[in-house]
């Protein structure tokens, strides 16, 4: 009668786990979810699902199918498929994914690249987009074409605090 709605990191999906106060050192693969709870120093690499939980540290590089943290990493991170960065979650180091959530409250230190799930981000215009301008001129303060410049828009911001 009530059909219990199954999710991706139910117990019964987690094919693997490491617990709080274990620390593991080397290169992790595996298929399916996997849960850190302790400390992983080295690689991960899988198309499955790594859940970082709130205690949970991983020291390295990270290249996964789905990554949702609460915990933290230290590392870049590629997620081929999304990254989810849940209230207490801290990611030093660049990110690489096709789709992110970011809740309120993650640290995040490091550069974001927005890929499709080809790989490549998206570099063309499509008709009726307005160009923004190229890196150099944005980091130079210079606006695009139509838009206020960089710190006009903070004194503004700034002012209204």
């Amino acid at each position: 009668m009530f059909a219990r709605k199954r999710r991706s990191n139910d117990a019964q999906d987690i094919v693997g786990f490491i617990g709080n106060n274990t620390i593991c050192s080397g290169e992790l693969t595996f298929q399916g979810t996997f849960r850190i709870d302790g400390r992983l120093e080295g690689k991960v690499r899988s198309q499955g699902t790594l859940i970082v939980g709130e205690e949970g540290i991983v020291q390295g590089e990270v290249q996964i199918g789905t990554l949702i943290l609460n915990g933290k990493i230290f590392g870049n991170v590629t997620a081929t498929t999304r990254a989810a960065l849940l209230g207490q979650a801290v990611l030093q180091g660049d990110l690489s994914t096709p789709q992110v959530l970011m809740e309120e409250g993650i640290q995040f230190n490091g550069r974001c690249q927005m890929a499709t799930a080809g790989g490549q981000g998206r570099l063309e215009k499509t008709p009726g987009e307005k160009a923004l301008g190229t890196p150099q001129n944005l980091a130079q303060g210079e606006a695009p074409a139509g838009a206020e410049a960089p710190q006009e828009t903070a004194r503004r911001v700034s002012a209204g605090r």
